[in-house]
C-alpha cells in the first residue's frame, strides 16, 4: 500500500513536470505568464468556502505524502540496517580462492555484458576493476569448464545455453 501510494505521487509528479517542459518546449517559455494569470483569476473566480475546504483538502492530502515518504523512508533505513555489507572483490579472492573469485568475475561481467557474446580478451579487461589478476588463458579455461557458460562461436562465451535453432540463424562474427 505504501509503496502504490508513493508510486502513484510519484508517477502523478513526473506527469505534472513532464506535461510543463512539453508545454514550455512546444511553446516557449512566455507560455508560462498567461497560464499563470489565468490560473490567479480562475481562483479569484471560487468562492471563498470552497477555496478553504481545498486549501484544507490539499494541506491533508500534502501531510497523508509527507507521512507516506516518512514511513518509506523509515523502512529503507531499516531495510540498509539490515542488509549485510557487500564483500569486496579482494575479501572474496581470499574467503573462496582465486579460481573461485575469477570464475564469479567472469559471471559477473558477462552478466552485466552490453553484448550478449563476449571473447576471453574482452572478459580480461573488465577484470582490473575488480583487482582480479588473470589473463586470457585464465579466462578461457574458467570458461571452458564451467557449465553455466556457452560457446557459442569460437572465443566467444555467453552465459546459459543458446538454443540449436538460435546457433544456427546467428552469422559468424569476423575474426579479431
Amino acid at each position: 500500500m505504501l509503496r502504490a501510494a508513493a508510486g502513484l505521487t510519484n508517477a502523478l509528479a513526473s506527469a505534472l513536470v513532464l506535461g510543463i517542459k512539453r508545454l514550455v518546449r512546444r511553446t516557449g517559455p512566455w507560455i508560462l505568464g498567461p497560464v499563470l494569470l489565468i490560473a490567479g483569476v480562475a481562483a479569484t473566480q471560487i468562492p471563498p468556502e470552497k477555496r478553504r475546504r481545498v486549501a484544507e483538502d490539499a494541506r491533508a492530502a500534502f501531510e497523508v505524502m509527507v507521512e507516506f515518504a516518512e514511513s518509506h523512508a523509515q523502512l529503507m533505513a531499516s531495510f540498509r540496517r539490515a542488509t549485510p555489507a557487500r564483500p569486496s572483490w579482494e575479501s572474496l579472492v581470499s574467503t573462496v580462492g582465486p579460481d573461485h573469485a575469477l570464475l564469479r568475475a567472469c559471471l559477473h561481467a558477462l552478466a552485466r555484458s552490453p553484448d550478449s557474446n563476449v571473447s576471453a580478451s574482452e572478459l580480461v579487461r573488465t577484470l582490473p576493476t575488480w583487482r582480479i589478476e588473470a589473463g586470457s588463458a585464465d579466462v578461457e579455461a574458467v570458461v571452458n569448464r564451467t557449465p553455466c557458460f556457452e560457446e557459442v562461436w569460437l572465443g566467444y562465451w555467453q552465459l546459459g545455453v543458446a538454443h540449436e535453432d538460435v546457433l544456427a540463424a546467428l552469422p559468424t562474427p569476423a575474426a579479431e
